[in-house]
């Protein structure tokens, strides 16, 4: 009797848990994925990565000997890469838009890389968008810790 209630509740355990174990594998295995884009971009450019993050969609890698900022974004397939000389970056700020309807609702989140050249356009990554993202989970406050980076790295 004691052994049926044991495999009872050794499967009911399992079913409950089985979702957790899944989303975590599936988690591991979008990182390992965004990591090896930002590797490869980084290879393409003869880069060295010395930092970096993967955050959701994210990857974000750092060249420190090169001062190269190396950011690729994937939206759904859609794949976005940007490598950034951060010797010829001013300074770095985060843009927080807010939805219209609701002010307290955040729409996008970017960070903008102004150039120390006037001539040149500022460069904008985007860390969330309401479009293709369905809530907020961090990306602010990654943003602001990758604006800190740059701008100590830009002043190198």
């Amino acid at each position: 009797m004691n052994s049926g209630i044991t495999l009872i509740e050794a499967v009911l355990i399992a079913i409950c848990a089985s979702p957790f174990i899944l989303m975590a594998i599936n988690k591991a295995k979008n990182n390992k994925k965004h990591l090896l884009e930002l590797s490869t971009l980084a290879k393409q450019n003869n880069y060295q990565i010395t930092q970096h993050e993967v955050f959701a969609n994210i990857s974000l890698g750092l060249d420190t000997i090169k001062n190269q900022l190396l950011f690729v974004r994937n939206d759904n397939n859609i794949i976005t890469q940007e490598s950034i000389n951060l010797s010829e970056i001013k300074h770095c700020t985060v843009l927080k838009h807010n939805d219209s309807k609701n002010q307290k609702n955040v729409s996008e989140i970017n960070l903008v890389l102004t150039p120390k050249e006037t001539k040149h356009p500022e460069k904008k990554l985007t860390f969330f968008n309401i479009q293709t993202e369905m809530m907020l989970s961090g990306q602010l406050q990654v943003a602001e810790k990758w604006k800190d980076i740059i701008d100590i790295q830009s002043k190198k």
